[in-house]
């Protein structure tokens, strides 16, 4: 998990593959949400998506990326969603950028819950951007779009 800013460029067809696979091995298991996330990193100069659910794994390469994903946990179903969207305006020469930016502190001084924003560049459709939330990985709680808790909800707090 990265606390520095990340931005990359990929193309648009393999990401979008790469994260759709990679999602349906991550866990749906509330209880455990650090397995609800696809894991972005790069392996000797390709990008791995990688997710797993305990039992079973994946790991899909992107090749012909640049930058570095410096080890972004992107909330699985939250991704899939995103991708699938992107997908039905991809063609195959198209790529994405994604940045992300780390919030204010969260619980235990990591960055809060924020959401990596995709640029989509396509040829036809022109530029298109979305957002994918990024797991919080010190809070105890769900991941939540970029705004914070909710009105009237406490966040977590640790001792």
């Amino acid at each position: 998990m990265t606390t520095s800013p990340v931005k990359f460029t990929a193309p648009a067809p393999d990401f979008c593959r790469a994260v759709q696979n990679a999602a349906l091995f991550a866990s749906p298991d509330k209880t455990m949400p650090i397995l609800g996330v696809v894991h972005l990193r790069l392996v000797d100069g390709f990008m791995v998506a990688e997710a797993t659910d305990r039992y079973a794994t994946c790991q899909d390469m992107i090749r012909e990326t640049e930058g570095d994903p410096g080890g972004l946990l992107l909330v699985a179903r939250n991704a899939a969603r995103t991708c699938k969207a992107l997908e039905k305006i991809t063609r195959p020469l198209d790529r994405v950028e994604v940045t992300w930016e780390p919030g204010p502190p969260g619980p235990m001084g990591v960055p809060g819950p924020t959401c990596a924003k995709v640029t989509h560049h396509g040829r036809i459709a022109g530029d298109t951007e979305a957002d994918i939330d990024v797991y919080d990985f010190g809070g105890l709680r769900e991941p939540r779009r970029a705004g914070g808790t909710p009105p009237g909800v406490e966040p977590a707090r640790v001792a």
